[in-house]
């Protein structure tokens, strides 16, 4: 693994910790928001629906998004995280139509970015 591999992957832990303590749940887009691969104005025009595909605002190549993308759900899984498929739509006036993550919008990498990744249930004693 290289340095900067390794290094990413030190960063993601220390993200997802705090979005998990933070929030209760991680998100991709959250993480790529606080790489800072993503801005918030991006983010929000994306949101917007004025950006066709996420992946185009993301400043970081195809390689990498898949590197990061599938260390999340690894690193998520290990941790006994629960999948969560999530929709997004777009905001703003006039009908909600659902957003688009990658270029290709292919059916497995828009379910990929959609997962959030949430605490287990716990049960109560």
């Amino acid at each position: 693994m290289s340095r900067n591999a390794h290094a990413m992957l030190c960063e993601l832990g220390r993200i997802t910790s705090a979005l998990l303590q933070e929030k209760g749940y991680i998100a991709p887009v959250d993480v790529f928001l606080r790489f800072g691969y993503l801005t918030q104005a991006d983010y929000d025009r994306w949101r917007r629906g004025q950006i066709p595909a996420l992946e185009r605002v993301i400043q970081l190549n195809l390689t990498r998004i898949t590197f990061l993308m599938q260390a999340l759900r690894r690193q998520s899984l290990q941790g006994h995280l629960r999948p969560s498929p999530t929709v997004y739509t777009s905001w703003g006036s006039g009908p909600r139509r659902r957003l688009r993550f990658s270029v290709s919008g292919q059916a497995q990498i828009e379910a990929a970015y959609a997962t959030h990744y949430l605490r287990p249930h716990v049960k109560e004693a």
